[in-house]
């Protein structure tokens, strides 16, 4: 079943595929010129059929050789005289042929109506002087030109189609570099701060620093691997921030006036930690107090995700190395890329309290 499902799905983008289209195009004049074909004539309609095809090769030589050739070489290049010249000829060698074999084809087949064979809807003039074959040749000429620009335009069209498809693709590619970097460099970040509250613990001989190892490890596993992806279900993110506020709250003595709350209206897949900046900056505000004031609100309802936090600021809880705001700078630029002009945030000092306020549409 699977494997006529991806068939299908060739299938589907091969019939839209833009050789398919071009047969569409020459399969549809032929099917116009016949048509208009006189089921009466002196001759079998297959041979009519196979003149029909002969003389609209004419079209298509010109068509693609300016297209495929003309085109890259001389126009896109920014050589317009030599393009226009070798157009000149172009068109006018195969109308030469064109009304040539228009024109003397009777001769051979004297029942032939060059009229239903003629991609041009005049008829072909049976004055054989040079005038006259000057004029059909003109008439083919011009006809061939506008042809010919017909094609050229659609030739542009798709160039710059093409251009823009490809600088989407290197603009895409560019934004993954930098979304990947911007998240490599939140691992050191995540792991200096942790390994700081390991080292208080150790000093004072904890009992709680095998646990705060453990937990580490398990954050920092979910760093390196499950956060590598672009999205995450919100419930594993869920786990993960319960494993990294017990790591920080293990050396906080009372917990009284920290509150979490995390919800959600229903399961969503979202980019992964785009709520450590703001847990970084609550904890390392509070590092020194020993009952510190914690506010924390995570919600996504109506694929809006919002995120408030309040901490109190107590004095000397920031050293000098630790005031430049990495995390935040960090989350901001993964903001613009990942939610241009579909994001606010907010992390400044208010008062005696530190705010931190983020909210994302998420469609």
């Amino acid at each position: 079943m699977n494997q006529f499902i991806l068939f299908l799905r060739k299938l589907i983008n091969l019939a839209g595929s833009r050789i398919a289209l071009n047969i569409y195009f020459w399969v549809a004049i032929l099917l116009l010129k016949i048509s208009d074909a006189d089921d009466q004539q002196a001759y079998p309609n297959i041979f009519y059929y196979l003149l029909m095809v002969f003389f609209l090769g004419f079209f298509a030589a010109v068509s693609y050789i300016n297209n495929l050739y003309l085109l890259p070489v001389f126009l896109f290049r920014k050589k317009y005289l030599k393009y226009f010249i070798f157009l000149l000829l172009l068109v006018s060698g195969i109308s030469y042929l064109y009304t040539y074999l228009l024109i003397y084809l009777p001769r051979i087949f004297p029942a032939l109506d060059t009229m239903v064979l003629s991609i041009v809807m005049d008829p072909v003039d049976n004055d054989l002087s040079p005038a006259g074959v000057a004029g059909n040749m003109m008439t083919y000429f011009f006809f061939m030109l506008v042809w010919t620009f017909f094609f050229t335009l659609l030739g542009i069209y798709y160039r710059n189609k093409k251009q823009l498809v490809d600088m989407q693709a290197v603009l895409n590619q560019h934004r993954e570099v930098e979304l990947t970097m911007l998240k490599n460099q939140i691992h050191p970040h995540f792991l200096f701060n942790t390994l700081n509250n390991l080292y208080a613990l150790a000093l004072k001989k904890s009992d709680d620093t095998p646990e705060l190892i453990l937990k580490l490890s398990a954050v920092l596993r979910y760093m390196i691997y499950e956060a590598a992806t672009p999205l995450v279900s919100f419930s594993r993110e869920k786990e993960v921030i319960q494993a990294y506020t017990d790591i920080e709250l293990l050396r906080v003595q009372n917990t009284q006036q920290v509150h979490f709350s995390i919800v959600s209206d229903g399961e969503y897949t979202i980019p992964p930690l785009l709520w450590l900046p703001a847990l970084e900056n609550v904890f390392k505000h509070t590092r020194n107090a020993e009952s510190p004031d914690i506010e924390f609100r995570l919600e996504i309802k109506d694929n809006k995700f919002y995120l408030w936090c309040r901490n109190k600021l107590y004095p000397n809880a920031i050293t000098k190395d630790e005031s430049g705001g990495f995390g935040i700078v960090n989350l901001r630029k993964r903001l613009d890329l990942l939610f241009p002009e579909k994001h606010q945030l907010f992390a400044e000092p208010s008062g005696d309290y530190f705010i931190f306020e983020l909210e994302v549409s998420l469609l």
